[in-house]
């Protein structure tokens, strides 16, 4: 998507999408139930992130671990 397609939005200042004002992820902004469906918490983002790390030990998929250097109690989450 072009940077001139990008929507604006003001919903959620943390969100990871967010740059200058405009979702980098959705291509509509104006949500039905009125609360962004692609916002996360930074709980729930570690949760996912961990649950999916544990997975990847779990079916023997190292060589992805090794690859993105992935971990159990990633940083990625932090909001801004």
């Amino acid at each position: 998507m072009k940077h001139d397609e990008y929507k604006p939005c003001s919903q959620m200042p943390g969100c990871r999408a967010r740059e200058n004002g405009l979702c980098t992820a959705l291509t509509d902004t104006k949500f039905r139930s009125g609360i962004c469906p692609f916002y996360k918490t930074v709980e729930r983002c570690r949760k996912d992130n961990n649950d999916n790390y544990d997975r990847l030990l779990r079916i023997g998929r190292d060589d992805l671990i090794k690859k993105y250097h992935l971990r159990r109690y990633p940083d990625v989450c932090k909001q801004v």
